[in-house]
């Protein structure tokens, strides 16, 4: 019978469940990540021990579970929401990963809460932008560190870090993509030329 691999990447821990086909829990394993916070209001982690603790947890699961990996046919990857999980062009990462639990960006949301631009974030994506969201922490980043800025490649959301690492392959998913740029109305980026449009 064919496995199922399950990956939740929390604040604290990284988890991973074998599943037989009709959803019964065959083995889970549990790994702690390390928070960072060097500076006030910064919460992040290293991008590569998230990986190899995930790696970890996905070897220990799969041990419990007593049955080859091979016979693992699927695997889903989720974690928590917003934050920010940056690669440069070589996609490897570009600093630390921002947690959720972040604030840096507080009083740039503040500001623009006070002159209009989370209102038109409002109108466009359908989400007012708050500290922890990626748009906002984009812009801190941008004013705050603009070498790092400049490098940014790729940004993602902590299970596109992982789905990547798992897979070799970079992207999203339109859910993760709409908190922060994305049109409400068309799901399309708004940034971004679509084909035979000029």
């Amino acid at each position: 019978m064919a496995l199922l691999l399950g990956i939740d990447n929390g604040l604290t821990v990284t988890k991973a469940v074998n599943f037989d086909e009709a959803g019964q829990v065959l083995a889970t394993a549990r790994c702690r990540v390390a928070q960072a916070m060097p500076h006030p209001r910064h919460v992040e982690r290293d991008m590569d021990e998230l990986w190899s603790q995930t790696a970890a947890a996905i070897a220990e699961a799969v041990s419990a579970c007593g049955r080859p990996a091979s016979e693992i046919v699927a695997v889903a990857a989720t974690a928590h929401g917003d934050g920010l999980y940056l690669l440069d062009r070589d996609a490897r990462p570009l600093g630390p990963g921002i947690l959720s639990l972040d604030s840096r960006a507080g009083d740039l949301a503040d500001g623009w809460l006070r002159d209009g631009t989370a209102e038109a974030a409002l109108a466009r994506s359908g989400q007012t932008p708050h500290a922890s969201a990626p748009s906002a922490i984009l812009a801190w980043i941008r004013d705050n560190d603009p070498a790092r800025f400049g490098r940014i490649r790729h940004v993602l959301a902590c299970k596109d870090w992982l789905t990547y690492r798992l897979s070799g392959r970079i992207g999203t998913d339109l859910t993760e993509a709409s908190t922060s740029f994305t049109d409400v109305r068309t799901q399309h980026f708004p940034h971004r030329r679509r084909p035979g449009k000029r």
